[in-house]
């Protein structure tokens, strides 16, 4: 018989209980966010989950995996004759092989390769998301004739039924952690799994009996206070706009991973206002949303100048037609608008300050990182450090740097993440030839400048003839004997390295960030599948062996 290798199971997931023991008190860290009303929370909410149906709707629809072909296949008489394996996920069951002169071979139509969707028509046990233990008990049980639910090609069953039903509470967790895991703490990971199990109304039932008993959800309003208040109202938001758009989301599973990444920057943005630089009312939209691009920040007569050229004058016309004793009314609704208005464009001008001194604190931290390292390094040959430990300082955390960036939204945090990516790799460069004792001499940076400055190539300082130049003359001889030279005087060619580093980094941080290109995202790798673990069902003496592995 064929033999299958062993594939770590990794156990049914189910929708899980919210955490039933008692939450640590962060009563301290109440700062987290800033006041904000219910009003603004529930449309930020709203917003969130229209922005995360156009997604999934636009990348299901008629671009959605073809599911396979589903059939049923009566067994007449027990054993049947079958091998079952796990599916490559560890989640469901495949047939690996029908056995000759079985039940199932007798009866034709089943080969190695379906999958096992479960037993009986369709209130019979669902083996989508079950173990190959639990598969084989279920077979076990039932009663001949035995009626298979099959489906031949396609993805795993598990997949077509999460797209179809959504991720688990801990699945939405997961994407947080893999988007925003380097700034999240304990509290606003508690308030989030909690946001996600309301959002996720069938979880939620079966959530409460074990979140009810201990007190879940009264607790977390007392630890985590104001997260928790936000996220109610932000969460009320986001249901109220699933419930009139989830016929038309193609792919659930889609959806609730973008919801959980935009409650995740809702949370993340909200402390971004609330560190030193909170507004003082603190009712701007911008903070509780995903934040716009720069057009949309724009005023309206700007954006769209005929639209707004078209209100004027409908409120011109309703004043001109309106009796005297309207007159004063509308009058004074039409200030009372424009006052409004007013204080919007107020309000989002304040908020672009403080994401913008946000993404000033970003480029400082990581030049701060760049330049911390080199005067460690410096401090090392200068004092002849001996013993290569390396140097103390590691440099940026351009893990954290980058996911700071992406809850800056918008065009700013776009640029800003494109900046922060060009410092990584001009720094992992002035690394590399650092270990390699490869700096260019104070010379060498010159003479490279000033080739630029006028556009030469090849020549001597200034193109004043092919290298017979002053400092041209340098750059003769034995370039192994001359890096050797470069390397005792470490200290001026490391000088000379971070200056020109650090007028490189002004530079970068001078340009006004909104007019620099969109930050693409690396799509994730995959994990090559590989085979699991197997049971035999089969007709034959009972001294067969039941499991099958290597």
């Amino acid at each position: 018989r064929r033999q299958m290798c062993i594939l770590l199971l990794l156990g049914v997931l189910r929708p899980p209980l919210l955490h039933s023991s008692p939450v640590v008190n962060h009563a301290a860290r109440s700062h987290i966010l800033l006041s904000a009303s219910s009003d603004e929370a529930f449309a930020a909410g709203a917003a969130a989950a229209e922005a995360a149906t156009r997604e999934s709707s636009r990348r299901g629809g008629s671009g959605r995996r073809a599911e396979g072909r589903a059939f049923t296949v009566t067994l007449r008489s027990k054993p049947i004759g079958l091998v079952l394996e796990e599916n490559p996920s560890g989640r469901g069951v495949a047939i690996a092989e029908v056995v000759e002169g079985g039940v199932a071979a007798a009866r034709g139509g089943v080969q190695a390769g379906d999958f096992v969707l479960g037993l009986g028509g369709g209130g019979g046990p669902d083996f989508a998301w079950s173990t190959l233990e639990e598969v084989q008990a279920q077979v076990e049980a039932a009663r001949s004739p035995l009626t298979l639910r099959l489906r031949r090609g396609g993805p795993e069953p598990w997949v077509v039924s999460r797209d179809g039903s959504g991720l688990s509470v801990e699945d939405m967790v997961g994407e947080t952690r893999r988007e925003y895991g380097a700034l999240l703490d304990e509290a606003q990971e508690e308030a989030l799994r909690a946001a996600f199990a309301a959002i996720k109304e069938e979880e939620r039932r079966s959530a409460a009996q074990g979140a009810g008993a201990a007190g879940f959800e009264s607790e977390a309003l007392r630890s985590l206070g104001r997260v928790s208040f936000e996220l109610r109202s932000f969460t009320l938001g986001v249901k109220d706009s699933l419930s009139r758009a989830v016929n038309f989301v193609a792919n659930r599973a889609l959806l609730d991973s973008r919801l959980a990444v935009k409650t995740a920057e809702y949370v993340l943005r909200r402390a971004v206002f609330d560190t030193g630089r909170a507004l003082a009312a603190g009712r701007t939209a911008l903070a509780l949303g995903a934040a716009p691009s720069e057009a949309e920040k724009r005023s309206r007569a700007e954006v769209s100048p005929f639209a707004a050229r078209a209100a004027k004058l409908d409120s011109v016309r309703r004043l001109g037609g309106a009796t005297a004793e309207g007159r004063p009314a509308l009058a004074a609704a039409s200030a009372e608008e424009a006052q409004e208005r007013e204080a919007l464009l107020r309000e989002r001008a304040e908020a672009d300050a403080v994401l913008r001194a946000e993404a000033a604190d970003l480029l400082r931290e990581a030049i701060g990182g760049i330049e911390a390292w080199v005067r460690e390094k410096r401090a090392e040959e200068g004092g002849g450090g001996e013993g290569g430990g390396g140097t103390a300082v590691a440099g940026p955390d351009w893990l954290r740097l980058q996911q700071r960036a992406k809850v800056v939204g918008g065009d700013l945090g776009a640029s800003l993440s494109m900046t922060l990516e060009e410092l990584r790799a001009d720094f992992g460069g002035y690394v590399k030839l650092d270990e390699e004792g490869r700096l260019p001499s104070l010379a060498e940076e010159v003479e490279d400048a000033a080739a630029a400055a006028v556009g030469g190539g090849g020549g001597g300082l200034f193109g004043l003839g092919g290298g017979g130049g002053v400092l041209g003359g340098l750059t003769t001889g034995d370039e192994e004997a001359k890096r050797r030279e470069r390397r005792a005087s470490g200290a001026a060619a490391l000088e000379a390295k971070k200056l020109r580093l650090a007028a490189t980094v002004a530079t970068r941080a001078s340009k006004d960030a909104a007019d620099a290109a969109v930050y693409g995202v690396l799509p994730t790798a995959k994990a090559a599948p590989s085979r699991g673990r197997q049971v035999w069902l089969r007709d034959g003496p009972e001294t067969a062996p039941r499991h099958l592995s290597r």
